[in-house]
């Protein structure tokens, strides 16, 4: 669990303490919540598949990405803008 994902449970656990509290007062609407986790998503690294010396794929979307000629490792898909892992390539 990373850094974005320890904010978001802390931030569900209050927003469930002040909905409990009071049942009546929308704390925030669904809308602004599910903005909030889809940042956490792509904030969170996801593993790439290398195909070969010039090709990945995104594990996110699936999309097939050509590296530039110098090779160097993009850190987001271009595409779906997820944050990429190369730590942990899969081969």
């Amino acid at each position: 669990m990373n850094e974005y994902q320890k904010a978001l449970k802390i931030l569900k656990y209050i927003v469930q303490d002040m909905f409990d509290i009071n049942p009546h007062v929308m704390v925030m609407d669904i809308d602004f919540m599910s903005s909030i986790e889809e940042l956490v998503e792509r904030a969170t690294p996801k593993k790439v598949t290398k195909l070969s010396e010039s090709y990945i794929q995104c594990n996110a979307c699936n999309v097939i990405i050509e590296l530039d000629e110098d090779k160097t490792m993009p850190h987001f898909c271009e595409f779906c803008g997820r944050k990429l892992d190369w730590e942990k390539e899969e081969i």
